[in-house]
Protein backbone atom coordinates (compact mmCIF):
# COMPACT_ATOMS: atom_id res chain seq x y z
CA UNK A 1 0.00 0.00 0.00
CA UNK A 2 3.19 2.15 0.07
CA UNK A 3 2.81 5.22 -2.14
CA UNK A 4 5.29 7.66 -3.47
CA UNK A 5 5.31 10.00 -1.19
CA UNK A 6 6.21 8.10 1.86
CA UNK A 7 10.08 8.08 1.44
CA UNK A 8 9.61 12.26 2.33
CA UNK A 9 6.95 11.65 5.11
CA UNK A 10 9.87 8.92 6.36
CA UNK A 11 12.26 11.65 6.33
CA UNK A 12 10.38 14.19 8.65
CA UNK A 13 10.77 11.93 11.85
CA UNK A 14 14.60 13.34 11.30
CA UNK A 15 13.59 16.75 10.61
CA UNK A 16 11.16 16.73 13.68
CA UNK A 17 14.23 15.65 16.10
CA UNK A 18 16.52 18.03 14.79
CA UNK A 19 14.14 20.56 15.59
CA UNK A 20 13.84 19.08 19.19
CA UNK A 21 17.56 19.03 19.64
CA UNK A 22 17.95 22.54 18.53
CA UNK A 23 15.17 23.85 21.01
CA UNK A 24 17.12 21.08 23.87
CA UNK A 25 20.44 23.78 22.92
CA UNK A 26 18.97 26.99 23.44
CA UNK A 27 16.95 25.95 26.88
CA UNK A 28 13.62 25.68 25.27
CA UNK A 29 12.63 21.97 26.55
CA UNK A 30 14.76 19.30 28.11
CA UNK A 31 15.26 16.17 26.61
CA UNK A 32 18.46 14.04 27.31
CA UNK A 33 17.54 11.28 24.46
CA UNK A 34 17.21 12.83 20.92
CA UNK A 35 20.54 13.37 20.51
CA UNK A 36 20.97 9.53 20.32
CA UNK A 37 18.64 9.38 17.28
CA UNK A 38 20.80 11.80 14.87
CA UNK A 39 24.05 12.19 13.78
CA UNK A 40 26.65 14.24 15.55
CA UNK A 41 27.43 16.50 13.79
CA UNK A 42 23.71 17.17 14.13
CA UNK A 43 24.22 17.57 17.95
CA UNK A 44 24.72 21.72 18.15
CA UNK A 45 22.19 22.12 15.66
CA UNK A 46 20.60 25.75 15.74
CA UNK A 47 17.24 26.54 14.24
CA UNK A 48 15.39 30.23 14.12
CA UNK A 49 14.08 31.30 16.96
CA UNK A 50 10.55 31.31 15.42
CA UNK A 51 11.25 27.24 15.23
CA UNK A 52 12.46 27.50 18.28
CA UNK A 53 9.41 28.68 20.01
CA UNK A 54 6.57 26.17 17.89
CA UNK A 55 8.97 22.99 18.56
CA UNK A 56 8.70 24.35 22.36
CA UNK A 57 4.80 24.72 21.89
CA UNK A 58 4.50 21.35 20.42
CA UNK A 59 6.86 19.39 22.85
CA UNK A 60 4.52 20.83 25.59
CA UNK A 61 1.40 19.74 24.52
CA UNK A 62 2.74 16.63 23.67
CA UNK A 63 4.63 15.83 27.12
CA UNK A 64 2.16 17.36 29.33
CA UNK A 65 -0.63 15.28 28.67
CA UNK A 66 1.06 12.31 28.53
CA UNK A 67 2.52 12.91 32.11
CA UNK A 68 -1.51 14.36 32.60
CA UNK A 69 -3.24 11.61 31.48
CA UNK A 70 -0.42 8.95 33.43
CA UNK A 71 -1.31 10.91 36.67
CA UNK A 72 -4.76 10.56 36.52
CA UNK A 73 -5.38 6.56 35.71
CA UNK A 74 -2.66 5.43 38.08
CA UNK A 75 -5.26 3.78 40.33
CA UNK A 76 -5.78 1.67 37.07
CA UNK A 77 -3.42 -1.92 37.37
CA UNK A 78 -1.87 -0.63 33.70
CA UNK A 79 -2.17 2.43 31.33
CA UNK A 80 -1.17 2.29 27.44
CA UNK A 81 0.55 5.30 25.18
CA UNK A 82 0.08 4.67 21.42
CA UNK A 83 1.72 6.85 18.96
CA UNK A 84 0.95 6.68 16.04
CA UNK A 85 3.82 7.77 13.15
CA UNK A 86 6.01 7.86 16.35
CA UNK A 87 9.12 8.62 14.46
CA UNK A 88 12.00 8.96 16.63
CA UNK A 89 9.83 10.32 19.71
CA UNK A 90 11.86 9.80 23.36
CA UNK A 91 8.73 10.16 25.58
CA UNK A 92 9.09 6.52 26.92
CA UNK A 93 12.56 7.08 27.49
CA UNK A 94 11.94 10.18 29.46
CA UNK A 95 9.33 8.62 30.88
CA UNK A 96 11.38 6.02 31.95
CA UNK A 97 14.35 8.66 33.55
CA UNK A 98 11.29 10.23 35.88
CA UNK A 99 10.61 7.07 37.02
CA UNK A 100 14.02 6.13 38.06
CA UNK A 101 15.16 9.38 39.31
CA UNK A 102 11.33 9.54 41.58
CA UNK A 103 10.37 5.97 41.99
CA UNK A 104 6.94 6.27 40.55
CA UNK A 105 6.36 3.13 39.72
CA UNK A 106 6.91 2.14 43.39
CA UNK A 107 4.38 4.76 44.70
CA UNK A 108 1.81 4.17 42.15
CA UNK A 109 2.03 0.47 41.32
CA UNK A 110 0.70 1.48 37.85
CA UNK A 111 2.52 0.09 35.06
CA UNK A 112 2.82 2.51 32.33
CA UNK A 113 3.38 0.61 28.61
CA UNK A 114 4.21 2.72 25.45
CA UNK A 115 3.66 1.88 21.99
CA UNK A 116 5.25 3.22 19.04
CA UNK A 117 4.11 2.76 15.66
CA UNK A 118 5.86 3.75 12.11
CA UNK A 119 7.15 2.66 8.74
CA UNK A 120 9.87 0.22 9.19
CA UNK A 121 12.42 2.35 7.51
CA UNK A 122 12.10 4.72 10.32
CA UNK A 123 12.01 1.97 13.15
CA UNK A 124 15.13 0.40 11.68
CA UNK A 125 16.81 3.18 12.27
CA UNK A 126 15.42 3.85 16.02
CA UNK A 127 16.43 0.76 16.93
CA UNK A 128 19.48 0.31 15.70
CA UNK A 129 20.62 3.42 17.41
CA UNK A 130 19.03 2.00 20.65
CA UNK A 131 20.58 -1.23 20.56
CA UNK A 132 24.19 0.86 20.36
CA UNK A 133 23.08 2.62 23.50
CA UNK A 134 24.05 1.41 26.95
CA UNK A 135 22.30 4.61 27.94
CA UNK A 136 18.94 3.64 26.14
CA UNK A 137 19.19 -0.43 27.03
CA UNK A 138 19.82 0.49 30.77
CA UNK A 139 15.97 2.08 30.94
CA UNK A 140 14.38 -0.75 29.55
CA UNK A 141 13.33 -3.21 32.61
CA UNK A 142 14.51 -6.27 30.63
CA UNK A 143 16.27 -7.68 27.45
CA UNK A 144 14.52 -6.22 24.49
CA UNK A 145 13.22 -9.05 21.53
CA UNK A 146 14.59 -7.49 19.02
CA UNK A 147 14.65 -7.60 14.81
CA UNK A 148 15.90 -5.45 12.61
CA UNK A 149 14.60 -6.71 8.74
CA UNK A 150 11.26 -5.68 6.86
CA UNK A 151 9.41 -5.99 9.95
CA UNK A 152 11.74 -4.06 12.29
CA UNK A 153 10.73 -4.59 15.48
CA UNK A 154 11.22 -3.93 19.96
CA UNK A 155 9.94 -5.71 22.11
CA UNK A 156 10.09 -5.52 26.27
CA UNK A 157 7.99 -5.80 28.92
CA UNK A 158 6.42 -2.38 28.93
CA UNK A 159 7.91 -0.42 25.55
CA UNK A 160 7.13 -1.97 21.90
CA UNK A 161 8.08 -0.46 18.49
CA UNK A 162 6.32 -2.10 15.61
CA UNK A 163 6.50 -1.19 11.96
CA UNK A 164 3.42 -1.30 9.92
CA UNK A 165 1.83 1.09 7.45
CA UNK A 166 -1.29 3.45 9.45
CA UNK A 167 -3.39 2.46 6.47
CA UNK A 168 -3.50 -1.00 7.20
CA UNK A 169 -3.81 -0.41 10.90
CA UNK A 170 -7.51 -2.87 11.01
CA UNK A 171 -6.05 -5.47 9.06
CA UNK A 172 -2.45 -5.77 9.84
CA UNK A 173 -0.91 -3.38 12.91
CA UNK A 174 -4.29 -4.15 15.38
CA UNK A 175 -3.24 -8.01 14.66
CA UNK A 176 0.27 -7.22 15.54
CA UNK A 177 -0.66 -5.26 18.56
CA UNK A 178 -2.54 -8.01 19.94
CA UNK A 179 -0.23 -11.00 19.51
CA UNK A 180 0.28 -13.26 22.59
CA UNK A 181 3.40 -14.70 21.43
CA UNK A 182 5.71 -11.39 22.19
CA UNK A 183 6.37 -10.20 25.88
CA UNK A 184 3.82 -6.90 25.65
CA UNK A 185 0.62 -7.07 24.08
CA UNK A 186 -1.85 -4.72 23.47
CA UNK A 187 -4.43 -4.74 26.63
CA UNK A 188 -8.24 -2.97 25.09
CA UNK A 189 -9.23 -3.13 28.80
CA UNK A 190 -6.63 -0.71 30.10
CA UNK A 191 -7.18 3.10 30.18
CA UNK A 192 -5.05 4.13 26.61
CA UNK A 193 -4.14 7.19 25.40
CA UNK A 194 -3.56 7.84 21.47
CA UNK A 195 -1.08 10.24 20.16
CA UNK A 196 -1.05 11.46 16.34
CA UNK A 197 1.67 14.11 16.20
CA UNK A 198 1.86 15.15 12.59
CA UNK A 199 0.54 11.46 11.25
CA UNK A 200 -3.22 11.24 10.29
CA UNK A 201 -2.88 14.33 8.55
CA UNK A 202 -0.69 12.52 5.82
CA UNK A 203 -3.67 9.90 5.62
CA UNK A 204 -6.64 10.02 3.62
CA UNK A 205 -10.10 10.87 5.63
CA UNK A 206 -11.19 7.37 5.46
CA UNK A 207 -7.82 5.73 6.30
CA UNK A 208 -7.18 8.05 9.62
CA UNK A 209 -10.85 7.93 11.06
CA UNK A 210 -10.78 4.11 10.62
CA UNK A 211 -8.20 3.76 13.34
CA UNK A 212 -9.65 6.59 15.12
CA UNK A 213 -12.88 4.26 14.80
CA UNK A 214 -11.21 1.33 15.65
CA UNK A 215 -9.80 2.58 19.32
CA UNK A 216 -13.01 4.01 19.91
CA UNK A 217 -15.08 0.48 19.28
CA UNK A 218 -12.36 -1.37 20.67
CA UNK A 219 -11.67 0.38 24.36
CA UNK A 220 -13.18 -1.42 26.89
CA UNK A 221 -12.68 1.52 29.69
CA UNK A 222 -10.81 4.59 28.16
CA UNK A 223 -9.40 5.90 25.37
CA UNK A 224 -8.29 9.54 25.53
CA UNK A 225 -7.50 10.94 22.06
CA UNK A 226 -4.40 14.00 21.36
CA UNK A 227 -3.53 14.92 18.23
CA UNK A 228 -1.01 17.73 16.37
CA UNK A 229 -1.96 18.80 13.03
CA UNK A 230 -1.46 21.58 10.59
CA UNK A 231 -4.42 23.90 10.27
CA UNK A 232 -5.95 26.67 8.12
CA UNK A 233 -4.53 25.75 4.53
CA UNK A 234 -6.66 28.69 2.79
CA UNK A 235 -5.35 31.34 4.04
CA UNK A 236 -1.85 33.23 2.58
CA UNK A 237 -0.15 31.81 5.07
CA UNK A 238 -1.53 28.07 4.47
CA UNK A 239 -0.94 28.44 0.57
CA UNK A 240 2.71 28.85 1.42
CA UNK A 241 3.10 26.22 3.33
CA UNK A 242 1.67 23.72 1.38
CA UNK A 243 3.73 24.94 -1.33
CA UNK A 244 6.98 24.31 1.03
CA UNK A 245 5.46 21.02 1.78
CA UNK A 246 4.80 19.93 -1.89
CA UNK A 247 8.14 21.27 -3.41
CA UNK A 248 9.70 18.32 -0.70
CA UNK A 249 7.21 15.78 -1.75
CA UNK A 250 4.60 15.92 1.28
CA UNK A 251 1.17 15.92 0.62
CA UNK A 252 -1.32 16.62 3.52
CA UNK A 253 -4.41 14.57 2.61
CA UNK A 254 -6.41 15.83 5.30
CA UNK A 255 -5.92 18.97 5.44
CA UNK A 256 -8.63 20.13 3.38
CA UNK A 257 -11.10 18.06 5.45
CA UNK A 258 -10.31 18.95 8.88
CA UNK A 259 -8.79 22.46 7.99
CA UNK A 260 -9.96 24.01 10.79
CA UNK A 261 -10.48 23.18 14.87
CA UNK A 262 -14.27 22.92 14.23
CA UNK A 263 -13.40 20.64 11.82
CA UNK A 264 -10.93 18.82 13.77
CA UNK A 265 -14.11 18.49 16.90
CA UNK A 266 -16.51 17.50 13.76
CA UNK A 267 -14.18 14.28 13.29
CA UNK A 268 -15.10 12.76 16.68
CA UNK A 269 -18.80 12.77 15.80
CA UNK A 270 -19.03 13.55 11.66
CA UNK A 271 -21.00 10.33 11.11
CA UNK A 272 -24.08 11.41 13.68
CA UNK A 273 -23.79 14.95 14.31
CA UNK A 274 -22.03 18.06 12.73
CA UNK A 275 -19.95 20.06 14.08
CA UNK A 276 -21.27 22.99 16.22
CA UNK A 277 -20.49 26.80 14.93
CA UNK A 278 -17.71 28.89 16.75
CA UNK A 279 -20.10 30.86 18.76
CA UNK A 280 -22.63 28.07 19.24
CA UNK A 281 -23.42 27.09 23.19
CA UNK A 282 -20.79 24.09 23.74
CA UNK A 283 -21.20 21.44 26.87
CA UNK A 284 -20.08 18.05 27.74
CA UNK A 285 -21.44 15.74 29.50
CA UNK A 286 -20.92 15.10 33.44
CA UNK A 287 -17.57 16.01 34.17
CA UNK A 288 -15.52 15.27 30.47
CA UNK A 289 -15.02 19.04 30.21
CA UNK A 290 -15.00 22.30 31.09
CA UNK A 291 -19.41 22.11 30.32
CA UNK A 292 -20.47 24.31 33.27
CA UNK A 293 -19.34 27.61 31.78
CA UNK A 294 -19.46 27.63 27.97
CA UNK A 295 -19.21 30.78 27.69
CA UNK A 296 -15.80 30.94 29.10
CA UNK A 297 -15.08 28.76 25.76
CA UNK A 298 -14.14 31.82 23.38
CA UNK A 299 -13.26 31.39 19.83
CA UNK A 300 -12.27 27.23 21.09
CA UNK A 301 -14.01 24.58 19.76
CA UNK A 302 -15.69 22.16 21.97
CA UNK A 303 -18.37 19.87 21.62
CA UNK A 304 -20.21 17.30 23.10
CA UNK A 305 -21.01 14.02 21.34
CA UNK A 306 -24.24 13.01 21.76
CA UNK A 307 -24.59 9.85 20.54
CA UNK A 308 -21.11 9.10 18.86
CA UNK A 309 -18.68 6.79 21.26
CA UNK A 310 -16.39 9.90 21.96
CA UNK A 311 -18.07 11.75 25.11
CA UNK A 312 -16.27 15.09 24.13
CA UNK A 313 -13.87 16.64 22.27
CA UNK A 314 -12.11 20.43 21.83
CA UNK A 315 -9.65 21.55 19.20
CA UNK A 316 -7.04 24.43 20.20
CA UNK A 317 -4.48 26.47 17.72
CA UNK A 318 -1.33 26.57 19.31
CA UNK A 319 -1.19 30.57 19.76
CA UNK A 320 -4.11 30.19 21.79
CA UNK A 321 -2.55 27.46 23.94
CA UNK A 322 0.75 29.39 24.50
CA UNK A 323 -1.43 31.51 25.47
CA UNK A 324 -3.63 30.16 27.91
CA UNK A 325 -1.72 27.57 29.29
CA UNK A 326 2.18 29.05 29.72
CA UNK A 327 2.51 30.54 33.14
CA UNK A 328 3.34 34.06 33.13
CA UNK A 329 6.96 33.65 34.67
CA UNK A 330 7.64 30.90 32.02
CA UNK A 331 7.00 33.07 29.37
CA UNK A 332 9.42 35.35 30.86
CA UNK A 333 11.79 32.60 30.78
CA UNK A 334 11.24 31.43 27.46
CA UNK A 335 11.64 35.48 26.12
CA UNK A 336 14.67 35.84 27.56
CA UNK A 337 16.34 32.79 26.26
CA UNK A 338 16.84 34.47 22.24
CA UNK A 339 15.66 37.57 20.53
CA UNK A 340 12.59 37.14 18.36
CA UNK A 341 11.87 39.95 16.20
CA UNK A 342 9.55 38.09 14.35
CA UNK A 343 6.59 38.57 17.14
CA UNK A 344 3.62 38.50 14.91
CA UNK A 345 4.66 36.27 12.32
CA UNK A 346 4.89 33.28 15.59
CA UNK A 347 1.70 34.52 16.07
CA UNK A 348 0.52 33.37 12.58
CA UNK A 349 3.01 30.41 12.45
CA UNK A 350 1.33 29.04 15.61
CA UNK A 351 -2.25 29.29 14.25
CA UNK A 352 -1.60 27.35 11.39
CA UNK A 353 -1.31 24.35 13.71
CA UNK A 354 -3.60 23.05 16.47
CA UNK A 355 -4.26 20.63 19.45
CA UNK A 356 -7.49 18.26 19.41
CA UNK A 357 -8.41 16.03 22.13
CA UNK A 358 -11.10 13.63 22.67
CA UNK A 359 -12.08 11.44 25.30
CA UNK A 360 -14.28 8.41 24.86
CA UNK A 361 -15.81 8.34 28.75
CA UNK A 362 -15.84 11.53 31.43
CA UNK A 363 -12.81 12.43 32.56
CA UNK A 364 -12.50 12.28 36.26
CA UNK A 365 -13.02 15.98 38.06
CA UNK A 366 -10.52 17.49 39.70
CA UNK A 367 -7.70 15.00 37.73
CA UNK A 368 -4.68 16.25 36.19
CA UNK A 369 -5.90 15.11 32.54
CA UNK A 370 -8.84 17.64 33.48
CA UNK A 371 -7.03 20.62 34.81
CA UNK A 372 -4.92 19.95 31.82
CA UNK A 373 -7.80 20.48 29.67
CA UNK A 374 -9.07 23.55 31.70
CA UNK A 375 -6.09 25.42 31.76
CA UNK A 376 -5.41 25.01 27.36
CA UNK A 377 -8.86 27.17 27.33
CA UNK A 378 -9.96 30.99 27.60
Amino acid sequence: MSTSNDIYIQKTSQDAAKSRQSAVNRGYIKDDFTKHFIKKKFHQIRKSPIMNRGTYCRFLGIQSVISAFIDTYTSSKKVQVVSLGSGLDTSYFMYKQKLKDRAIRAATGCKVCFFEIDFHAVNESKIKSISESKELLDLLPDMPVIKIDEQSQLVCSDYMILSGDLRSFATDISRKLANPDQPLVFDSSCPTLILSECALIYLHPDDANAIIDFFADNCESQAVYFGYDHIQPFDRFGQQMLLNLSSVGIELKSINAYHSTAKQVERFMSRRSPAMPNDAPASCPDNAGPANNSSSLGAVDYVAAEKRNWSCAYSIDLFKFYSNYVSKDEKTRISKLEILDEVEELAILLGHYCFTFAALNPIPIDSSLQKFIDSSLP
